[in-house]
């Protein structure tokens, strides 16, 4: 049953290639792990521009003590 509706799925998309897509064409795009980002890399990059800040701030204040 599965090669059936595997060769119909062929030949619909094989039908469908000189179509115009639609917003009802799904666009299944290969998904690279390699383009995104890692998870950790936004909140790492906040975490040290808080730490820089603060540091840069604390010593403004240090010149005067």
């Amino acid at each position: 049953m599965s090669i059936l509706l595997d060769a119909l799925k062929r030949s619909e998309s094989q039908r469908d290639l000189g179509s115009v897509p639609t917003l009802q064409t799904s666009t299944d795009l290969p998904n690279s792990g390699a383009t995104d980002a890692p998870v950790w890399l936004a909140p790492t990059m906040l975490l040290l521009a808080a730490v820089l800040m603060t540091w840069l701030g604390l010593q403004q204040f240090r010149v005067f003590v």
